[in-house]
């Protein structure tokens, strides 16, 4: 029968599988439901009835509700996901989806369809139907967006509660809408929706509800920077599961905390309360969990300078997040395994990697995934030198982190934009970027970002001859780094330091602080600082006329920038090295 309506141009079929009507049958169609006379009404021999039509319009909707509860069931991390009873009548046939790949494809072709049943019943006043469809969606949508949609559907489920009085669903669609606003970058509606949530929840004495509520407030408030009331709400919500004995929700409110403690450089206990929720999630058999987790604690790797350890993390999760064929997951992991090529010299992949995560940001409409995707691009093509490219990214990443109220991300890009700017001749640019960044970054009492963006200070006084200054930013960048045990800033900052004494002629005093720069940098397997200290020994030995030191220093430096830095590095190193190379003098005797 399809073949036939297809060859008759009733039917196209827009996908192997997949018809849909043509578009002026489907108008016309649509003007018989709405009651528009058409011109052949008077010609049919039997009119549907309004009973008929009501009943034709349940069976659809009853049709899509529980096939997408069936399929929910598969995607839903927990049991308790406030997934609402079905209503209606179950369909007389439904496909059969037995696996989380079959219940993610279904859901993906049929999103459209999902999209209109949720609209009409709504418009219909079916609020038990708009509720039950737009909660049984919910998995779907946060793991594979477009999270636009999921702001519009569950803030159709809100008022479709507030309709029918029922408060506990009301909180439910507030939680969703808050999560999906969050993941959009609406931090300030989202913290209005979860706060709402959770009173709600609290007068209702639902406990559950509102430790999920003050988790997903804490996800909410620690992007805007507020790390302290992020902590607070997680560390309350991980006791509110705890006494319920809800270890997956535990779980989740530990993944939080350790987030927070991350981006206030506190590794160590981050690095437990994220390895404690990863334990507990794969326990709890939720690979999704564990995967989240493990992508997590990557990250926390990667700024303790633990770059095997945080690669191996966050391949185990992409393996993960892939297998669940969860796209969110893989587009956040692949930007922070880019982040991790960059780190250590492997330009190409991090630039490949990062376009593939830039890809899905947009496909998901997440805005901080695609601003913090182009700010790391940006990196790559500052340091490869294709620096028309790197502004670009760079100043599309500053827009969005702008717009959507992301200071750390915003200082980060000033910081990146700085150095671009110094490098350029641009110095009064450069220090107007630093000092925005770092207003920003102790505003948001983050000490290892402060600490970047005093080492990047330092180098502009010191191209501005501003040789106190520059001391006096990187003395303040070697106190926060020692503070924090952060190796890789410590032997920045050494460096640097060495770097100011070469530019002041005290080459006693640089080579002190190069050596000190190169052991730290091999205790924590800092490549890119080991080159630059072997460089800089190279340098010392040329001012003190020690031709022999000077060159096996660059012959070390140059293996390891041709293995892990850039073509610029390479080239001057080289060059530095031919300087210093005795020069072999013609054969007299062969000359005529």
């Amino acid at each position: 029968m399809l073949g036939n309506l297809v060859e008759h141009n009733l039917l196209i079929e827009h996908a192997p599988g997949r018809f849909r009507l043509h578009d002026l049958l489907r108008s016309y169609a649509g003007a018989l439901a709405s009651g528009a006379p058409g011109p052949e009404q008077q010609h049919a021999s039997a009119e549907p009835t309004p009973k008929a039509d009501q009943a034709a319009v349940e069976r659809l909707l009853d049709y899509y509700l529980h096939t997408t509860q069936t399929a929910n069931r598969h995607l839903t991390r927990r049991a308790d996901s406030g997934t609402t009873p079905a209503v209606g009548c179950p369909p007389r046939w439904a496909p059969a989806l037995s696996t989380g790949d079959q219940a993610t494809a279904w859901m993906r072709a049929e999103l459209a369809n999902l999209t209109a049943c949720a609209t009409l019943a709504t418009r219909l006043g079916e609020s038990s139907r708009t509720l039950a469809l737009t909660t049984a969606m919910c998995d779907y949508l946060s793991m594979h967006g477009p999270w636009d949609l999921a702001c519009d559907l569950h803030a159709m489920a809100v008022a479709a509660a507030r309709l029918a009085e029922d408060r506990h669903s009301e909180a439910q669609a507030l939680s969703n809408l808050g999560n999906a606003q969050r993941m959009t970058a609406d931090y300030e509606a989202a913290t209005e929706s979860l706060t709402t949530a959770r009173d709600v929840f609290r007068s209702l004495g639902d406990r559950h509800g509102e430790a999920q509520a003050l988790n997903t407030l804490g996800n909410a408030q620690r992007m805007t920077g507020d790390f302290e009331s992020a902590a607070q709400r997680a560390t309350t919500a991980r006791d509110i599961f705890r006494g319920l004995g809800d270890r997956h929700g535990e779980a989740e409110a530990l993944n939080t905390l350790g987030n927070v403690q991350r981006m206030t450089g506190d590794y160590g206990p981050a690095t437990e309360n994220l390895t404690t929720a990863q334990d507990l999630f794969r326990g709890l058999g939720d690979r999704h969990g564990e995967a989240e987790a493990l992508s997590n604690l990557g990250l926390v790797q990667r700024y303790a300078i633990q770059y095997d350890p945080a690669g191996q993390s966050l391949e185990a999760a992409l393996v993960i997040f892939r297998e669940l064929g969860n796209r969110q997951g893989e587009a956040t992991t692949l930007g922070r395994l880019g982040d991790i090529r960059r780190m250590t010299g492997d330009y190409e992949t991090a630039i490949r990697e990062q376009q593939v995560a830039l890809v899905f940001y947009r496909e998901l409409g997440d805005r901080q995934g695609e601003a913090s995707a182009l700010t790391t691009l940006g990196m790559v093509r500052r340091i490869i030198g294709d620096v028309p490219a790197a502004v670009r990214d760079l100043e599309a990443a500053l827009a969005i982190f702008r717009a959507i109220g992301f200071q750390h991300g915003e200082a980060n890009v000033l910081g990146t934009m700085a150095e671009i700017r110094r490098t350029t001749g641009d110095f009064d640019g450069a220090a107007q970027n630093l000092d925005a960044a770092l207003a920003i970054f102790r505003s948001l009492k983050n000490q290892n970002s402060e600490g970047v963006a005093l080492i990047s200070l330092g180098a502009v006084r010191q191209a501005t001859c501003d040789f106190k200054g520059a001391a006096e930013a990187l003395e303040a960048a070697l106190a926060i780094f020692r503070g924090l045990n952060d190796g890789n800033g410590e032997a920045d900052v050494l460096n640097g330091i060495a770097t100011l004494h070469l530019a002041t002629e005290e080459p006693r005093q640089a080579l002190e602080h190069f050596h000190l720069a190169l052991d730290i940098a091999r205790e924590h397997h800092v490549l890119s600082e080991q080159a630059r200290a072997l460089e800089g020994l190279g340098q010392c030995h040329v001012l003190t006329a020690d031709t022999e030191k000077a060159g096996n220093y660059f012959r070390q430096a140059l293996e390891m920038y041709q293995r892990h830095g850039t073509p610029r590095d390479t080239e001057r190193v080289n060059a530095a090295l031919g300087a210093v190379l005795p020069q072999t003098p013609p054969d007299t005797a062969t000359l005529p």
